[in-house]
């Protein structure tokens, strides 16, 4: 099983809930485990805020979806002007408006890579293992590396 979704979005609020209901609805017709799909849903909702509130030099952004028996990827990409990446990945105090979403994306997904290039844009990538619930047809599949004979 391979899903792939491609969407290019309007810089939006509301592309955020949209790509989101998508996602989700993508995990929950496979069968993901809820609080698994939970973890992505949230990482790429803050993400996506994320190019919505800071990539102001541009109306676009693109949204990159794979899920597959091993895992759910995500990348968001925009291009805008990036940001600096300074080193300081931790929450924001109890009482900021803002600056959890670097380390909530982190703390979600087992992977989370970002990629600035200043004046180009920003490219972030998720991914998080998958768990699949009793009821999902792949509960328990065990997952085979493309090319290879019988998982040697």
């Amino acid at each position: 099983m391979h899903i792939e979704i491609s969407l290019a979005l309007p810089r939006d609020r509301e592309s955020v809930s949209a790509v989101r209901r998508i996602v989700a609805s993508a995990m929950a017709e496979v069968g993901v485990e809820r609080s698994c799909a939970a973890d992505v849903e949230l990482a790429l909702t803050e993400g996506c805020a994320n190019v919505v509130r800071h990539a102001t030099s541009t109306d676009r952004y693109r949204v990159l979806f794979q899920l597959d028996l091993s895992a759910a990827k995500v990348t968001i990409a925009d291009s805008g002007k990036g940001f600096a990446i300074n080193g300081q990945q931790r929450m924001a105090g109890a009482l900021a408006e803002g600056g959890r979403g670097l380390a909530l994306m982190r703390m979600l997904m087992d992977e989370a890579d970002f990629r600035v290039q200043e004046g180009k844009g920003t490219e972030v990538q998720l991914t998080k293992q998958i768990v699949f619930d009793d009821t999902s047809i792949f509960h328990g599949v065990a997952f085979v590396e493309p090319g290879s004979a019988n998982g040697d």
